[in-house]
C-alpha cells in the first residue's frame, strides 16, 4: 500500500500530453478534435469529489485511494507496471529488513529540499537519510 500511496501522493511524472482525436466533452468543457491538452496526474489524484478521506494528507496504509494514474490507463497503460510495483515493494522490504533504523533526513528549515526544474518529471535532488 505505501508504494501506491506514494505514487498517488507525489507522482514522479507531473503531466502526460495528449490530443484529442475527434470533438468531446469532459464535464462542462467542450472539447474540438485536435485539441492539445496537458493532464496533471497530483492533482487528478487529489480529486475532491473522489470519496478519499483527507487526500492531501500521506497516508502509507491508505486503502481507500482513487485508482492509480502513475502507470497511465487504457491503451497507455505502462506493461511493465506490475514488474515495477513489484521490484519497489521488494525492494522497501529488504532495505528495512537490512537496515531497520532506516529513517528519513527532513531538511532543516535553512537547508530546504533541492527540486530540480523539470516539466515532466519530479524528483528530489538528494534524499538523505541515516542510519
Amino acid at each position: 500500500m505505501a508504494v501506491q500511496e506514494t505514487l498517488r501522493y507525489d507522482p514522479p511524472l507531473t503531466g502526460w500530453l495528449r490530443v484529442t482525436t475527434r470533438d468531446t466533452r469532459i464535464a462542462d468543457t467542450r472539447l474540438p478534435a485536435g485539441a492539445r491538452l496537458l493532464l496533471l496526474l497530483g492533482s487528478a489524484a487529489r480529486d475532491e469529489r473522489h470519496p478519499t478521506i483527507d487526500p492531501d494528507t500521506y497516508n502509507p496504509t491508505r486503502t481507500d485511494a482513487p485508482p492509480l494514474l502513475a502507470f497511465g490507463v487504457g491503451i497507455h497503460y505502462c506493461p511493465g507496471a506490475p514488474l515495477a510495483l513489484h521490484l519497489a515493494r521488494q525492494t522497501l522490504t529488504n532495505l528495512l529488513h537490512t537496515c531497520p533504523h532506516l529513517a528519513l533526513s527532513l531538511p532543516e528549515a535553512d537547508a530546504p529540499a533541492h527540486w530540480p526544474t523539470n516539466t515532466a518529471l519530479r524528483s528530489p535532488e538528494h534524499l538523505t537519510v541515516t542510519w
